[in-house]
């Protein structure tokens, strides 16, 4: 997945270095959100809370490259 996306950062021509605050929102709401569902047990929840990681952290990715 990271080869794919880092491949996909250099070959496009879209600029993503303007998301760099709206990355940095997006973490402090994630972890947040974490502080919250340590104390919470449910399942579908907490799924959820790993899908958004996985979508926010590959924005990342993309982002760094």
């Amino acid at each position: 997945m990271f080869l794919a996306l880092t491949a996909y950062a250099f070959t496009t021509k879209e600029d993503f270095t303007m998301m760099g605050g709206t990355l940095f929102v997006a973490g402090m709401v994630f972890l947040v959100a974490g502080l919250f569902l340590m104390f919470s047990d449910n399942n579908v929840a907490h799924i959820v809370y790993s899908s958004l990681g996985v979508i926010l952290f590959s924005l990342y990715i993309v982002y760094d490259t």
